[in-house]
């Protein structure tokens, strides 16, 4: 669901309307906008939407865990 995609995007990345609009396929950076306005809207209505993204959102977090420990430098031994 692209609107999805991009709710997800403008909520979880530092990047503008205009940053987001190429890569979702919108012409306008106003589309960007207007599709997470209606994300909104649904999931003020619609449960199954909430959880579905939650579970989305989770599975993100996850990732950005496993990604941030894989990239941290290994922690050298006090040499005494």
């Amino acid at each position: 669901m692209p609107s999805v995609a991009a709710w997800l995007a403008k909520r979880h990345t530092p990047a503008t309307l205009r940053e987001l609009a190429e890569p979702l396929g919108l012409g306008r950076p106003q589309s960007v906008g207007n599709l997470t306005r209606r994300v909104d809207l649904a999931l003020s209505k619609s449960a199954t939407l909430r959880r579905t993204t939650e579970a989305i959102e989770a599975r993100i977090a996850g990732h950005l865990a496993k990604m941030t420990r894989k990239s941290k430098p290994p922690r050298m031994k006090n040499k005494k």
